[in-house]
C-alpha cells in the first residue's frame, strides 16, 4: 500500500485538535501514514494551504488528496480514505 501523507494544522489552544491527535493513531491505516503538524509558527505554509479553521488535515495518496476541517470520528476519516485508495 502507498503512503499516506497527513498533513495536520492546529494551534496548542484547540480542544478539537488534541482530540484528533489522540484519534489518529487509531486509525486503520496509521501503519501507512507520513503525519507532519503544523501549527501558527509555521505561517508561510499555512497561508500557502489557505487555512482559515484548524483542526485541518490534508491528506495525500499518489495523486489523490482531500481536505478535512474540523474535528472528525476516525471512522469517518477511514471512510475518505479508503475512497481515496478504492479500498
Amino acid at each position: 500500500m502507498e503512503t499516506i501523507k497527513i498533513t495536520v494544522c492546529t494551534t496548542p489552544t484547540c480542544g478539537a485538535c488534541k482530540m484528533l491527535k489522540k484519534i489518529i493513531p487509531d486509525s486503520e491505516f496509521s501503519d501507512f501514514f507520513d503525519i507532519q503538524e503544523i501549527n501558527e509558527n509555521n505561517r508561510n505554509i499555512i497561508q500557502e494551504k489557505n487555512v482559515v479553521a484548524v483542526p485541518t488535515i490534508f491528506m495525500e495518496v499518489g495523486n489523490r488528496s482531500q481536505i478535512i476541517t474540523g474535528y472528525r470520528p476516525i471512522h469517518m476519516i477511514d471512510d475518505l480514505i479508503k475512497e481515496m485508495i478504492n479500498y
